[in-house]
């Protein structure tokens, strides 16, 4: 291994990225990482992994129709095409992961009331299921999400804005390596966490507590990313990861057609939010990310990015293709949405 990726792991181990939390490592987590450098590392020092970061007074006191089984899209009900690999063809350049996901027309949503949804998701919202009131959040994903924070430029969600996403993605699903298009199983009593859970139920599971930052967001569609200073990683910020949500209105204005989700997660070059870092210098950060995003999990097959692609791709078209259930009802009762929470 070349000096420099030497001291690059090793310097990892005292300055890390922002770190979320932190758990001291064990067996199963040093046995998951392949650089020998990087697992020395592990074995002495605190690590941060998706298997830390969300603590127990974070979790929901009930979640939106607790006990009843959930009726959430499919990749086979929602969408049109999904595509989980390590190389944005656009850009022609390779990183950890990029997911392309496109869904079927979203019927009775448009582009106003998708904008006024990421503006206001941390109000208060009905349920209209059981008429009782829950963040609008807990709402969109009501077996997944945990808690979502806001902090607004000016008032609104535009260029600069932070995001926080609190979720346990696939809580209680199942992973089928077997299938090529529905990998993962949800069972509709899958149930989601909440706070009298008992710990040892849920701390191991994949879970991520993401602080975003707003690139941009119009009445088509908005981008965040995930956003590292460190001197490691050079002079200035560097994007680790991106997400990228678009949309247009049908013609009637009666449904959202071409949505389209597009993840990406690796070292992306200096000033870009979507083209993947392709140096060496880039493989490694990358060995790092993949350790902080997936590591230490229990329901997360261990290193599996493809796993970790078609994951997010069925949480997010549970998310955004179930927005027909609700959406509409919570945007007409709109003027009676509380003040913002969290």
């Amino acid at each position: 291994m070349a000096s420099w990726r030497r001291t690059f792991v090793v310097a990892l181990g005292m300055c890390c990225f922002a770190l979320q939390s932190q758990v001291q490592a064990d067996e199963s987590i040093v046995a998951s990482f392949s650089d020998p450098l990087v697992k020395a590392w592990v074995q002495s020092a605190a690590v941060p992994t998706a298997a830390t970061g969300i603590s127990v007074s974070e979790l929901p006191v009930a979640r939106p129709g607790q006990g009843k089984p959930y009726s959430f899209c499919t990749l086979g009900s929602c969408a049109t095409r999904v595509r989980v690999t390590n190389k944005d063809p656009l850009t022609n350049t390779t990183g950890m992961l990029y997911m392309d996901l496109r869904y079927k027309p979203i019927v009775g949503v448009n582009s106003t009331m998708m904008t006024w949804m990421f503006e206001n998701m941390a109000n208060n919202a009905t349920y209209a299921t059981t008429n009782e009131t829950f963040p609008m959040y807990l709402i969109f994903h009501p077996r997944d999400h945990v808690v979502h924070e806001v902090q607004k430029v000016n008032g609104t969600v535009s260029r600069g804005a932070h995001l926080t996403w609190c979720e346990m993605i696939l809580s209680n699903c199942i992973y089928n390596k077997n299938s090529a298009m529905e990998p993962w199983v949800c069972p509709p009593n899958a149930k989601g966490f909440i706070r009298s859970d008992k710990e040892s139920s849920w701390a191991k599971k994949y879970k991520t507590k993401e602080k975003m930052v707003v690139n941009w967001f119009r009445s088509t569609g908005i981008e965040f990313s995930r956003i590292e200073a460190s001197p490691l990683l050079g002079p200035k910020p560097r994007v680790v990861a991106t997400t990228r949500h678009t949309w247009r209105d049908s013609a009637a204005g009666t449904a959202l057609v071409g949505m389209r989700t597009q993840l990406w997660i690796g070292l992306m070059d200096i000033n870009t939010t979507t083209k993947f870092n392709t140096s060496d210098f880039a493989n490694s950060v990358n060995e790092f990310i993949k350790f902080q995003v997936m590591g230490g999990t229990s329901d997360l097959p261990t290193q599996n990015v493809t796993a970790l692609g078609w994951m997010n791709a069925l949480h997010f078209v549970e998310e955004y293709g179930g927005t027909k259930t609700w959406l509409p009802a919570v945007w007409r009762a709109r003027k009676q949405a509380s003040p913002e929470v969290g």
